[in-house]
């Protein structure tokens, strides 16, 4: 390739030298290279604010998003399918799914109204004719804003399903329009009967949805019957197929969503709650106005009109785990439904869970399946009948995330690439086909930070540095990692918000480039401890606003000279050759771009490059003295640095942008002389490309952040391809055989499950009851078994086969959430001004936290009380305790005026209730503020000496004498701790501040959460605050669950001796049946109990300090058992022998032989019990058989032992329900 090259050299009287270069190329052309593209496998992460499903065909469905496009549903391979890739960057508006619409009538076609921001351009609706393939736009150019307020409003375009040429779009700003030609382009007009033809609000919602009624009208003949909500106003009905149009009397002011069942009847969701219209009334069906609820999601059974589901949107708490509703009769009645996730992307953290539930959709071909979608991901269930329900999570091919910060690839290690995103923090990339296990995000070792700057230590790819904010515009937040991410600790003090982060070549020394007007650069030297400002730069390197939303890269490190660093504003490059204490502008003349981009190359010093958009791209050889521009490249969006190429010592460089006129993503294996276009279209990534990073350990592969599609990569299709992930199937529904057994837990009664375990969910039946002992409930609390609950009561309500409401729930009242935290004086009070009717006082419910209920008619309110406690003489109140706290909070009015059954039940499971209406008081006069506490040491484990971090006393509108200093004792976990008196600096204290207290002393974890509280010395409690070690899990006191060894019983009286062993942390206690049993001194335990006459079932637990327990350990003793006789062991095999494996386990070949002497058939069991020589129980294993009465088996079955064996064991041999013991010694002998 011939090139003439002309050079120009200017020569200052400053240091400040520039090298211009103008290139013209001769018969360029570019050459092109297969490569592969793909997401970068995260998981959903965006909202999808609509789903769809065919009518009349199945798994036909259809997804729009705020800011990702809109996506198909593919069947087979379990993923979505992005039907907007096709759209180029001048497009990119394209990219938000304002609406969505099917042709009833034929499932090739396709609708969407695409319009991602209100203020840019293109917006139009977009039709397929072959199901999102391709797209014709139909120039209806009105303003739409997807990614706006009311975005997870209903379908505003909807086709007639009864003549599919006539098809509305209801807009935000613009009225309501309307094509009766399939859309064709030039075929809209606006409805000039609709009552609203512009502007109606001042958050621009507009109309929210359009629903035919399909009853109105037949096939070929348009519907008559059309509604369309409007904000602020109300649903507008027509009944002569859009000539005329009426504001419904009674309709919601704010609706959301709409459906319409078979029957004709209209539901409609709204801001506070969902309302049905028939026989032209309208009536109130809200399920529940909790938390001033706000109602979006609907959805009906095409299938019965009287089933209908509806989810909450928000509420006056927030918008995530908000709740779902079933009703089978029309909304006259609701249930909440009981979901369980089956979470396939394993980084989302649980709370992530129904945020902002958008679209709630059964399927009209399978009504029991049910889809519905939120702020971050697609669940769907295949049963929505069975209790719990099972929701599982699709994200395969859905990547709808927004790239906020650079994307960098280290040169060796695990990782792959470094991301940041908003929303959901950022991630270390291990894989590009896998989904992310876990992130500092969800794990919340920087809680909140939103990533917006990476970088490593070049020679040290394992210390990573992370800064960014507290959400979209909060403070800065950072830290740093010394195992390339699979750990982060977060900064002691954090300079400034957002911004850049650079880290030098060969040291730990960090560069922060923080957002904002009075952010200065600064540079720290010992892991973000303390910060000192850079000399020499202006205050506005990384912008001068704190939003996220900014896509410059000013700073880099040099990737050589661990003390040179370069940061670029307004035109200038800054220079620092002593580790950033002080920058010098050495260039002065290259473009003013606001989203410029500076990159460093790696292995070689000095060179930096930088890309300036429609300015070019400009390189640097000498560390930025002077500058060369690229000619033949017209646009350098952005650059990035990747593995050299083989045989080449530089490394890659790619450039998206234009270059010699041609539109694309370049890469050059020569530092620019040559390139080649590796997209694999004339389209790129369309949705706003924002940042590019390139893998500097797989040659050619390259990475694109966008603005909602996630990261793009591309590769070589050369390149060796990762396993693409496993298909998700959806976990089958849960099955029961009829014939059922008992076997018993303590938490939850006895269990009926088949001989798999397996269980049916359901409700409380009588029928049920009556499969137990007297008065025994059947529960069913999830996939796995059906629980019953033991009530020891005289009384119960229902008959056969009728659900009985009073013993079906184990729980909370009405949206009452218990915490183990304290309300404060004031906040009691307030809180007990809002509830009407009190009776009954309810402080200590210690349950697990933010557990709820729907509806406290009917339900009870347990409180656990010590054991031996006789229930029976409470009375029906409880008296304060420190360690409760009870929301709802700010304002929330709930009734408690109605009787609702209060149970309280000790250990042993005595029981009893009473029907009483609660409320909340105290017995405080004070009024005081909360406390935040926090322990220094962030690892700390069970039994470490600990302290905790310095207080804030938050007074409020405290009666407390402000002259006063504070004192009094802080109580850890409810018992007094001789820690420190806390005393606020200062000698006056004034209501509405926040006082900064001592540190307390020493003392040691005793358990994984720790409830703080202090009390005055005048004896009023200040507060409690609940500390657990910076977010990291503590161990569990809680070791290994003991296990029944073995068993005897006298036959049918079932009067006998047990023997138990196991091993527990010897901060625990061992019951076997309620009752404490003592350890020895090695920490393993062998007990004998006494069974009771009639006692079916026997039972083992480990409970810790904090009475957390371990999974219970079940013997089930059958009455009756060996009735007629037993059978009996005849003979021990004298060659039985233990065989000592030292590389896995010692087996036994037992050798046993049995002789059955009943007169029937006998499943028998053997425990065979190993033994060391001084009585002490090793372990035990189980051999069955069936036995033909009247004759012998010899059971050859080889059992396995932990490697123990010692060579004067001996073993114990028991027939299940037998008291006949065999005791040899057994000479261990080694293979």
């Amino acid at each position: 390739m011939k090139r003439i090259i002309s050079w120009v050299i200017l020569i200052c009287m400053s240091s400040v030298f520039t090298l211009t270069t103008t290139r013209s190329t001769v018969d360029a052309a570019i050459t092109t290279q297969a490569y592969r593209w793909s997401n970068v496998a995260i998981g959903g992460g965006g909202y999808v604010t609509g789903l769809i499903i065919h009518p009349k065909e199945p798994n036909l469905v259809y997804m729009r998003t705020d800011v990702g496009g809109i996506y198909r549903w593919d069947n087979t391979s379990f993923k979505w399918i992005q039907l907007m890739g096709w759209v180029t960057e001048a497009e990119k508006n394209l990219y938000g799914g304002e609406s969505i619409a099917l042709d009833p009538n034929e499932p090739n076609n396709l609708y969407t109204a695409a319009g991602k921001y209100g203020d840019w351009t293109p917006n139009d609706v977009l039709k397929s004719t072959d199901r999102g393939a391709t797209w014709q736009r139909t120039n209806l150019n009105v303003k739409m804003n997807a990614n706006g307020d009311g975005k997870a409003a209903g379908e505003r375009l909807a086709v007639d399903p009864n003549k599919s040429s006539i098809i509305y779009f209801a807009s935000r700003l613009d009225g309501l329009w309307k094509s009766t030609s399939s859309a064709n382009s030039g075929t809209w007009s606006k409805v000039s009967a609709f009552p609203i033809t512009g502007q109606i609000d001042t958050n621009k919602i507009g109309l929210t949805f359009v629903q035919f009624d399909n009853s109105s009208g037949t096939a070929g003949n348009a519907s008559q019957k059309i509604y369309v909500g409007a904000w602020g106003r109300g649903v507008y009905t027509s009944t002569d197929g859009g000539s005329t149009w009426s504001l419904m009397s009674g309709s919601p002011v704010n609706p959301n969503r709409a459906v319409i069942a078979p029957d004709g009847t209209l539901y409609v969701s709204h801001s506070t709650g969902v309302k049905k219209f028939k026989n032209n009334t309208w009536t109130d069906i809200t399920p529940s106005t909790a938390y001033s609820y706000e109602y979006c999601g609907i959805t009906i059974d095409p299938t019965d009109p009287n089933i209908l589901m509806t989810a909450v949107f928000r509420s006056s708490n927030g918008s995530h785990g908000m709740p779902v509703y079933r009703s089978t009769n029309g909304g006259t009645s609701w249930t909440k439904i009981n979901m369980t996730k089956n979470q396939t992307v394993k980084w989302t953290p649980s709370w992530h869970f129904a945020s902002a539930t958008s679209t709630l959709t059964i399927d009209p071909h399978d009504p029991k399946r049910v889809w519905f979608a939120d702020w971050y991901a697609v669940f769907r269930t295949e049963d929505i009948t069975v209790n719990p329900s099972i929701w599982t999570n699709y994200e395969y091919g859905h990547e709808e995330l927004v790239t906020v910060s650079n994307l960098i690839s280290p040169p060796s290690g695990d990782v792959k690439l470094f991301s940041g995103f908003a929303d959901v923090g950022g991630f270390e990339h291990l894989k590009v086909r896998t989904f992310p296990d876990t992130s500092y995000y969800s794990r919340g070792e920087i809680p909140d930070m939103i990533t917006t700057g990476i970088d490593f230590q070049n020679t040290n790819p394992n210390f990573v540095v992370r800064v960014g904010t507290n959400g979209w515009t909060g403070p800065g937040k950072g830290g740093y990692s010394t195992d390339q991410g699979k750990t982060y600790s977060a900064f002691t003090s954090n300079p400034g918000s957002g911004g850049r982060v650079a880290v030098s070549a060969n040291s730990e020394r960090i560069v922060w480039a923080a957002r904002g007007t009075t952010n200065t650069v600064k540079y720290s030297t010992d892991r973000g401890t303390t910060w000192q400002n850079s000399a020499g730069l202006p205050g506005t390197v990384a912008g001068s606003d704190t939003n996220i939303f900014k896509w410059n890269q000013p700073l880099a490190a040099d990737k050589i000279d661990g003390n040179k660093f370069y940061a670029y504003a307004s035109g200038k490059l800054y220079r620092s050759t002593d580790g950033a204490a002080n920058f010098t502008a050495v260039n002065t003349t290259l473009p003013d771009y606001w989203e410029s981009k500076i990159a460093t190359a790696p292995d070689m010093n000095g060179e930096v490059w930088g890309a300036f958009d429609t300015s070019g791209l400009y390189r640097s050889s000498d560390s930025g003295q002077t500058f060369t521009k690229f000619a033949n490249v017209q646009r350098a969006h952005m650059i990035a640095f990747g593995k050299n190429a083989a045989g080449k010592s530089n490394p890659t460089v790619f450039v998206y942008g234009t270059i010699d006129n041609t539109i694309g993503i370049f890469r050059s294996d020569d530092m620019g002389t040559n390139w080649v276009r590796v997209n694999v279209s004339n389209s790129t990534a369309g949705n706003d490309p924002n940042c590019m990073g390139a893998d500097r350990q797989i040659f050619g592969r390259v990475y694109i952040g966008t603005n909602g599609s996630g990261i793009l990569f591309g590769e070589p299709v050369t390149t060796p391809e990762e396993s693409p992930p496993p298909i998700t199937t959806p976990p089958p529904a849960p099955t029961i055989n009829p014939v059922a057994y008992w076997k018993f837990d303590e938490n939850t009664g006895a269990t009926v499950a088949d001989s798999a375990g397996n269980g049916l969910t359901g409700n409380s039946t009588r029928a049920a009851w009556d499969t137990g002992r007297l008065n025994s409930g059947l529960k069913f609390d999830n996939a796995n078994a059906a629980n019953s609950y033991v009530k020891d009561t005289t009384t119960y309500m229902g008959t056969s086969g009728t659900t009985d409401t009073n013993y079906d729930y184990k729980g909370l009242i009405d949206e009452v959430k218990v915490y183990n935290t304290s309300l404060s004086a004031q906040q009691i009070r307030d809180l007990y001004n809002k509830i009407q009717n009190p009776v009954l006082k309810v402080f200590s419910l210690p349950m697990q936290i933010g557990q709820t209920d729907v509806n406290p008619i009917n339900k009870t309110v347990q409180v656990k009380v010590p054991i031996h406690t006789d229930v029976r003489s409470l009375v029906p109140k409880v008296i304060p305790e420190l360690f409760c706290k009870i929301f709802p909070e700010n304002g929330t009015t709930i009734n408690f005026s109605k009787p609702v059954p209060y149970t309280a039940w000790d250990e042993q499971g005595n029981e009893e209730s009473w029907l009483a209406t609660v409320a909340f008081e105290t017995t405080s006069g004070v009024d005081v503020g909360i406390l935040d506490v926090g322990i220094f040491e962030p690892y700390a484990k069970i039994g470490d000496d600990v302290h905790l971090s310095a207080t804030l006393i938050n007074l409020g509108n405290t009666a407390i004498d402000p002259t006063k200093i504070l004192r009094g004792k802080w109580y850890i976990n409810g018992v007094a701790e001789e820690v420190a008196t806390c005393a606020p600096l200062g000698s006056e204290l004034q209501p509405g501040k926040r006082y900064k207290a001592k540190s307390l002393s020493t003392f040691k974890l005793t358990q994984d959460n720790l409830n703080l509280s202090f009390v005055l010395d005048s004896g009023d409690m200040l507060s409690v605050a609940d500390a657990n070690s910076s977010n990291n899990a503590l161990e569990s006191l809680v070791s290994t669950a003991p296990i029944i060894a073995m068993n005897q019983t006298t036959g049918s009286s079932n009067h006998g001796l047990f023997t138990v062993s196991g091993t527990v942390n010897k901060a625990c206690k061992v019951f076997i049946n309620y009752k404490e049993v003592p350890l020895s001194p090695l920490l393993s335990y062998e007990t004998v109990v006494t069974l009771n006459q009639g006692q079916n079932n026997i039972r083992a637990e480990a409970v810790d300090a904090k009475g957390a327990r371990s999974a219970p350990v079940i013997l089930q003793v059958s009455n009756n058992t060996f009735s007629v006789g037993t059978p009996e062991i005849f003979d021990l095999s004298g060659t039985s022998v233990i065989i000592l494996n030292p590389t896995a386990m010692d087996i036994l070949n037992t050798g046993l032989k049995v002789i059955n002497n009943t007169d029937e058939n006998r499943n028998t069991t053997l425990i065979v019990a190993l033994y060391h020589a001084d009585g002490r129980l090793v372990s035990c294993v189980r051999a069955n058989a069936t036995i033909l009465s009247g004759e012998k088996e010899e059971l050859n079955t080889v059992l396995e032992f932990p490697n123990e064996v010692q060579p004067q064991d001996y073993i114990k041999v028991f027939v299940w329900g037998d008291t006949t013991t065999l005791t040899p010694l057994l000479q261990a002998i080694k293979r």
